[in-house]
């Protein structure tokens, strides 16, 4: 099976680079969001599910001046809250942050929730940063260099095939689709989690404390969500893939990111059902 997670634009040294900025502007903002975790109001976006706080905003506001004031200044920004900023040329390579991923979690005080930021190159995110701000921890992935908590402890995912896994789900259950998918899911001998939180899910995969994490046309999912974690369970020796695709784009949402028996048990599920990645969900 080949990697799809190649750095095209950057050495090595650069890529390690870009993760100490990314870490730089998570971190920095951590302080300020300890404080109002679980203390603050929100509004709404698109829907009741859709909350903001000013915390998002502010957060955003911060980590894009950081980025903006780095060497990495002239690369483009794509932010859950503020949308795309365009750097010089370099269309093909940008940044997606996440400022509050899991703000429904942070407005309550469930200790859900991280920020994330990836560096994306061609649509495959080449750096990837979790910082988890509650507990003070930070996941980072660099393209060929491994995962790792803090710095130090390099991850790894579990083993556990699919009847004894934990996994995490997101799909439209409105639609037969996903009521398929799920029940199949279900039936292997699987539980199902609803942490709605990407990026916890995404570090419980990585360090192998979860099994899986599957979004298949979900209609609340977007590029910020995904990329910083989908690098992190590669490098942490997962398979990550596109459903239906031996590739993986950051703009295609719709992905396997397991453990290696887990994502071929997945995988073979879509397949019975004749499952693919829909129109909306392939990559530009």
């Amino acid at each position: 099976m080949t990697n799809p997670f190649t750095a095209r634009s950057f050495t090595p040294a650069d890529l390690a680079d870009a993760a100490r900025v990314a870490v730089a502007a998570a971190t920095a903002v951590a302080p300020t969001l300890r404080e109002h975790f679980g203390a603050t109001d929100f509004s709404t976006k698109q829907d009741e599910r859709d909350w903001v706080t000013r915390w998002d905003v502010w957060a955003e506001e911060r980590i894009r001046d950081t980025l903006a004031n780095s060497a990495w200044g002239d690369i483009g920004q794509r932010g859950e809250e503020g949308g795309e900023q365009s750097g010089s040329e370099r269309r093909d390579v940008y940044w997606t942050i996440d400022p509050i991923d899991g703000t429904s979690h942070f407005v309550r005080g469930n200790e859900f929730c991280t920020t994330m930021l990836a560096l994306v190159d061609h649509g495959v995110p080449v750096v990837g940063v979790i910082h988890d701000f509650i507990r003070g921890h930070t996941y980072t992935a660099t393209a060929g260099q491994g995962a790792y908590l803090n710095h130090t402890r390099r991850l790894s995912v579990s083993r556990r095939p699919l009847p004894t896994a934990q996994l995490e789900l997101y799909t439209d259950e409105q639609a037969a689709p996903g009521r398929q998918l799920r029940a199949l899911v279900e039936q292997s001998g699987a539980c199902l989690l609803r942490t709605s939180a990407s990026g916890f899910t995404f570090v419980g995969v990585a360090r192998g404390a979860i099994e899986g994490f599957v979004t298949f046309r979900d209609p609340h999912c977007s590029e910020w969500d995904i990329a910083p974690g989908c690098l992190l369970v590669h490098e942490a020796g997962g398979v990550v893939r596109n459903i239906g695709s031996d590739r993986f784009h950051s703009r295609n949402l719709d992905y396997i990111a397991a453990n290696p028996a887990v994502y071929a048990a997945v995988d073979a599920i879509l397949d019975n059902l004749g499952l693919r990645s829909g129109p909306d969900a392939r990559e530009p």
